[in-house]
């Protein structure tokens, strides 16, 4: 409870408990919550029995209580039990409301009876749900400012013998209110409510109490045998009072309806038409059923995740089958199971990526702790992150779209594991609108990357779907288990069918005719019975009423159209520009777009004409059916100026919110305006980049570059560059190498320089990633010329570092270290941390490729300091994994292993793969200094094979490489050719110094274990002659020429090595990798 409410002030007090004002951080909004602190056998409710456990009674009567809504009661919103395991409730808060003794008091006897009847018809349609409400009394009846009266605090109360005893009681006490039969435990039942709303109505009219209530033992005589007087009170209130205060329960009027009728009998009236709402609270909590056994099944597999036995499963169905419905009474249970449930609902229309995520994991994060480096994979998911953490959450490393995908998949599941609650129950409602649709893709990508960690997780994920609209989605998430639900039966129509109408409701007749008219639908139940309600006058009358052979006579549609047509004239052209929107309204969107119609007018008309409704807080359209009907009906004519319409009310509202970018480029698509679909377009690719969905990115960029006119340079610049970093991505270097040289092109013949600056560090980093490092070099320097001309900022430096790279990848260790150094100088002006940190270690990796290993550890730990201090925790991996480096080249393997170790967990945590993967190749590297073969070569296996999943060409042939070296070690000469043949061949497409090196190296051991002392020498001589010779190689070659020279004698082995050292490095590995293929 305390995650997500932060407690107020206290409201009140009373004999149940205490209440309070609190904010709802996950709304933003105030609400009412009730702690209950009395004991479970001081309270009586409806759930409870001798045998039942109190809390899990409570909480049945709890998810009875929120399912209610009415516009006389006030809404139960959330419940569950706190960290004393006390139950707590919230509910609306009332602002500026009295009880209703004070706001009846001056008021007209028309007026008072008003607000009576108000009450009464909160209790009828509690009653008609099976609540008691149990503990009526003014201060649970509270009339607003408007005159709207709102009932609380139903269905629970005290226990009467609490207050044997007990004296000074006054009329605001509970005991004041008990009707005859409670005080005789004789139990609780509708009369006794009514028999409280008999005292309250005498106190309205007399001033007074109808007993004394100055002493309790003599109040409890009193309302058992005495009778009140009624000769002082108008003669026209006396028989309903007479009756309702009569000590015999069946003397009282029968139902709460029955007393409404007298009331109007005073005036010599009768009841009024039903309303539209009051009629609506009926259909809308219309009974659950025809699912008890799927949810039996759900509630099972529950329970199953509570034990650490986490299930996937996807609710299939027609359109208006029941699907909401059942996840509605699997959520109700859920919570009475002690499970945390959260949600999240698909969208048909343009959303961000991962929508459906949005607010599951919005609850999520209030309920366990999430650092920075959650938080900040998190961020592009939940925009108001750091208002829910109340805290700055730096932005987290781009990565490409499957390492953010993975790094999401780590994070959720620790997320889901951390939770307190027994079990986390995940709602996906309308998962077929992330099966179509670009937007929708990266939800469900997420979702299939989950479900494998979903079995080992406290959690169980349900999601529902339209049969008809993704039919394959069973065969993507083949984990999960599926539900099929078919239409209902004649006898579960009948229990519907009499929750709606009552008794009547369960005639042959009456289940006949919707069995026929419906075929079982529930949707087409509803509507086929508020169409019968409307014909006849009121739900109640519908059984006395003939039932007509049809009631829609033109199927679905007609059925639609009916509930539309219930709207006014006036209203209905908002109610299609808000279809267009989307499924969700936006009141602001809608309130820009209301013109002269009055948006709060607007809401309640179309509510009570039951088009939309309130769900988790929010409006939206009551049924897809609903919005379709409206979409498909709208003029094609009309359809551009709403879009457009709607377009400009989001840029009016939302003016610099990239979350709408999406939105905007598909309404101004279809309002005919290219240029402003194609600005838009841009910015969504670049959003949804971020968000690593590189699917929809691609499909913006193409988008805008397609429809961006010629003279929009800057714009189609950034596209192109875009689809460069896309394709690149993706593996397709050529398409991404096209790209960037016409957007060079492009921006040379405009002379935007800034952009021809990221496009020459493009080219620069794929050249130096392909192994050209010539190319890269000339793009790398032409880069830092442009940033130099524009002054020293972090561009110049970021252009600098690529060309100590490329420096670096040649072999050139002094030039690598002047561009790292005038780097570093820069971030010093620049105050810039991580720019520090990745100089810093960037130079301390090049003093360990020298040997330098003891002058390279303070760079290794300052680096760390300064990703430590900038919260970057990818930057703090990195480090760790290049100081395990150093301490490996040390000898120094124990602390080696240890900082693999720690770089390994943070990458994995991260989702960045590429990191992960270089560690488990440090890690192996580590053991087979230590002799430990086994272990050496599995992490080396298991490296490769990321590497090559990586398409990464120097991490695929290092790990082969080492592959080599760990079986020729263990004596597998045959197993290490193959290894190094591999190698070899990668060598000849992908041309790496440093690897260059260590080939000729290892190539030259292999030789010489098989006798081949003299071609051993020649390779050895030529790795001593490379520019490149790593510490690595510098190894090898030392290990062996030993037993060379041994075998040889000193002379011939010099004149080999002077042999070796006179051939030509690319016709050696040429002839090297056919020597040993042949071989192997």
């Amino acid at each position: 409870m305390l995650t997500r409410y932060r407690i107020g002030e206290p409201l009140g007090k009373g004999g149940m408990g205490q209440v309070f004002r609190a904010q709802d951080r996950l709304t933003d909004t105030p609400v009412a919550l009730k702690r209950v602190t009395v004991s479970g056998k001081d309270l009586r409710f409806a759930s409870l029995s001798d045998t039942s456990d109190f809390r899990l009674a409570l909480a049945h009567e709890f998810r009875t209580l929120a399912s209610l809504r009415h516009p006389n009661i006030i809404s139960v919103l959330d419940y569950g039990f706190d960290e004393k395991r006390q139950p707590y409730f919230t509910m609306e808060l009332l602002e500026g409301a009295q009880d209703l003794l004070a706001a009846a008091k001056g008021k007209s006897l028309r007026e008072q009876v008003d607000l009576l009847v108000q009450t009464l018809r909160a209790l009828d349609y509690l009653h008609r749900r099976g609540i008691v409400h149990r503990d009526l009394k003014p201060a649970n009846v509270l009339v607003t400012p408007e005159g709207v009266v709102r009932v609380l605090d139903f269905g629970l109360s005290l226990a009467p013998d609490i207050f044997t005893g007990v004296d000074g009681y006054s009329t605001g006490g509970t005991p004041a209110y008990m009707a005859p039969e409670v005080l005789r435990g004789e139990g609780t039942g509708p009369a006794a409510d009514l028999y409280a709303v008999g005292v309250m109505m005498y106190e309205m009219f007399a001033g007074r109490h109808p007993f004394d209530t100055t002493n309790a033992t003599k109040l409890i005589l009193s309302v058992l045998r005495a009778q009140p007087d009624l000769e002082s009170l108008d003669p026209r209130v006396v028989e309903p009072l007479a009756r309702l205060l009569d000590k015999d329960p069946a003397n009282r009027y029968p139902t709460a309806d029955a007393t409404i009728e007298a009331l109007f009998g005073v005036f010599d009236e009768t009841v009024p038409a039903e309303s539209e709402p009051i009629r609506e609270s009926y259909l809308r909590a219309s009974r659950f059923v025809g699912r008890e056994s799927e949810l039996e099944t759900l509630m099972a597999a529950l329970e199953e995740a509570a034990k650490g036995h986490g299930s996937l499963w996807l609710i299939g169905g027609e359109s208006g089958i029941g699907k909401s419905r059942l996840m509605e009474e699997l959520r109700a249970q859920a919570l009475v199971s002690g499970a945390l449930v959260v949600r999240g609902q698909g969208a048909a229309e343009s959303a961000a990526p991962f929508h459906i995520w949005e607010e599951p994991l919005r609850r999520l994060v209030l309920g366990a702790p999430v650092d920075d480096l959650a938080a900040g994979a998190l961020k592009t998911i939940i925009p108001d992150i750091e208002k829910l953490l109340g805290r700055p959450v730096p932005d987290a490393r781009d990565l490409t779209e499957e390492a953010t995908r993975r790094r999401l998949v780590t994070v959720i599941a620790d997320l889901l594991g951390q939770q307190t609650m027994p079990a986390v129950l995940l709602l996906l409602d309308d998962l077929h609108w992330a099966a179509s649709g670009t937007s929708g893709a990266a939800s469900l990508d997420l979702l299939e990357a989950l479900m494998v960690r979903i079995p080992d997780l406290r959690c169980m994920v349900v999601s529902s779907y339209r049969t008809e609209d993704a039919p394959e989605l069973e065969k993507r998430l083949a984990i999960a288990r599926s539900m099929k639900l078919k239409r209902l039966t004649q006898a579960d129509i009948a229990t519907l069918s009499e929750s709606m109408v009552g008794q009547a409701g369960r005639d042959e007749s009456m289940v006949k005719f919707l069995a026929e008219q419906t075929e079982g639908n529930v949707f087409f139940i509803v509507e086929v019975v508020r169409a019968l309600a409307e014909d006849a006058g009121s739900l109640r009358e519908v059984a006395a009423m003939t039932l007509p052979a049809r009631v829609y006579a033109g199927g679905v549609q007609q059925v639609v159209e009916r509930r539309l047509n219930r709207v006014p004239e006036a209203y209905r052209p908002l109610l299609r520009e808000a279809a267009v929107f989307g499924r969700q309204l936006d009141p602001a969107v809608l309130e820009h777009l209301s013109g002269d119609v009055d948006l709060e007018t607007w809401l309640s008309a179309c509510s009570s004409a039951a088009v939309i409704e309130i769900f988790d807080e929010q409006w939206r359209f009551a049924h897809d059916k609903l919005r379709d009907g409206l979409l498909q009906a709208l003029d094609e004519t009309a359809a551009p100026g709403i879009h457009a319409r709607i377009a400009a009310a989001i840029e009016a509202v939302y003016p610099d919110e990239d979350a709408y970018a999406i939105a905007l480029a598909d309404h101004w698509r279809d309002a005919g305006q290219p240029v402003k679909e194609a600005q838009y377009a841009l910015t969504a690719a670049e959003r949804v980049l971020i968000a690593s969905d590189q699917k929809a990115a691609r499909e913006m960029f193409t988008r805008a570059l397609v429809k961006l006119p010629p003279d929009r340079t800057d714009e189609r610049i950034r596209a192109m560059i875009g689809l460069a970093h896309m394709f690149d991505l993706s593996g397709d270097v050529k398409q991404s190498e096209q790209y960037l040289a016409d957007a060079a092109k492009l921006a040379e013949s405009s002379g935007q320089d800034k952009q021809l600056h990221n496009i020459e560090r493009g080219l620069a980093n794929l050249y130096g990633r392909r192994g050209d490092v010539d190319r890269a070099l000339t793009h790398a320097q032409k880069a830092v010329d442009l940033a130099r001309e524009r002054g020293e900022n972090a561009d110049y430096g970021r252009a600098l570092i690529i060309l100590g790279n490329v420096y670096r990848a040649k072999g050139d260790f002094p030039e690598a270290r002047r561009s790292y150094g005038q780097a570093q100088l820069i971030y010093e002006r620049l105050n810039d941390p991580t720019g520090l940190a990745l100089t810093t270690d960037y130079l301390g990796m090049l003093l360990a490729r020298e040997g330098k290993n003891a002058e390279a550890d303070p760079y290794f730990e300052r680096a760390y300091g300064l990703y430590k201090s900038s919260g970057d925790v990818v930057g703090m991996a990195t480090t760790l994994l290049n100081h395990g480096y150093n301490k490996a080249l040390m000898g120094d393997m124990e602390n080696a292993i240890r900082l693999y170790l720690q770089a390994d967990e943070a990458y994995y945590r991260a989702g960045m793969r590429f990191g992960y993967v270089s560690t488990r190749a440090a890690i192996g590297y580590a053991y087979l200094t230590q002799g430990d073969f086994d272990k050496a070569l599995a992490y080396m296996e298991e490296a490769n094979k990321g590497f090559q999943e990586l398409a990464d060409p120097n991490g695929t042939m290092g790990t082969r490489l080492n592959m080599g070296h760990i079986t020729r070690t263990m004596g597998d000469h045959d197993a290490a050719r193959r290894h190094y043949c591999t190698a070899l061949a990668q060598l000849i497409e992908h041309p790496s110094p440093e690897i260059i090196c260590e080939v000729l190296a290892a190539v030259g051991a292999l030789q010489s274990d098989k006798g081949e002392y003299a071609r051993s020498a020649e390779l050895l001589g030529l790795a001593r002659a490379q520019q490149r010779f790593t510490p690595d190689a510098r190894k090898l070659v030392e290990e062996t020429l030993p037993a060379v020279r041994e075998k040889l004698g000193g002379e011939a082995t010099e004149a080999a090595l002077k042999r070796g050292e006179n051939l030509t490095v690319e016709d050696e590995i040429k002839r090297l990798h056919a020597e040993l293929c042949a071989e192997a």
